[in-house]
């Protein structure tokens, strides 16, 4: 047996593939429980409440390639304004945790519907978020 060495090579890769796969199968599925979902809605609407704003979110979903984000039936409202969104899509590029940076890719949105009950006016900062977020590209 010459080339021993290459079947165990194969055999590695072929393991390694399919630990791989399972893995991104497993973590979809786990991404595609109501139950996380939900959780996830939940937090992104108590983000926004931090910041004196109040978010609904119809329903959440997931993409994997590219990781992205899908929001449906959107309502955000302030004293003054209200933003109804059909479609949201968030494409997420990277998360820097040492500098806390979370960089998004694309912000893409269906079916916008904006109220505006006067100027908005510039206010002061409600809160120090721990994070800055970054688009790259904002797509209406």
């Amino acid at each position: 047996m010459r080339y021993r060495h290459l079947r165990r090579t194969a055999v590695a890769v072929l393991a390694a593939v399919a630990f791989v796969l399972l893995l991104a199968l497993l973590v979809g599925r786990v991404l595609s429980s109501p139950k996380v979902r939900t959780t996830v809605a939940g937090w992104i609407e108590r983000a926004a409440r931090e910041q004196g704003l109040e978010l609904e979110v119809g329903s959440l979903s997931w993409g994997l390639l590219p990781p992205r984000a899908i929001l449906r039936e959107v309502t955000l409202t302030d004293n003054e304004l209200a933003v109804r969104i059909d479609r949201l899509e968030v494409e997420l590029t990277r998360i820097r945790v040492a500098r806390r940076i979370i960089e998004l890719e694309t912000i893409a949105a269906d079916g916008v519907r904006v109220r505006l009950d006067g100027l908005p006016r510039t206010a002061a900062r409600r809160g120090r978020s721990p994070f800055r977020v970054v688009v790259r590209h904002l797509d209406l």
